[in-house]
């Protein structure tokens, strides 16, 4: 059974993603894209964004928002666990 070529892209888009490799990000997006991710307002990554900087740019934003709200709930949990603070 051989994959199909959009499996391949996502499998590498999400890669790049959560392993913060821009330089196997970049040739993944197309300078004309249009990126569109929906959900409450309240979160400042979602909404639509054109062109490949500006994807480029939000996906930067927002690796670095969730890496310091890990950083903050894993401190958390260490403080409620006895751990090091």
């Amino acid at each position: 059974m051989t994959e199909h070529s959009l499996w391949r892209f996502s499998r590498a888009l999400y890669r790049a993603i959560n392993e913060r490799q821009r330089e196997d990000l970049e040739p993944l997006i197309d300078e004309d894209v249009e990126w569109v991710i929906h959900g409450p307002i309240m979160f400042p990554f979602l909404g639509a964004r054109r062109g490949k900087a500006a994807v480029l740019e939000v996906i930067s934003k927002s690796r670095k928002r969730a890496g310091a709200s890990l950083r903050s709930r894993i401190d958390h949990a260490r403080r409620g666990f006895g751990g090091p603070r």
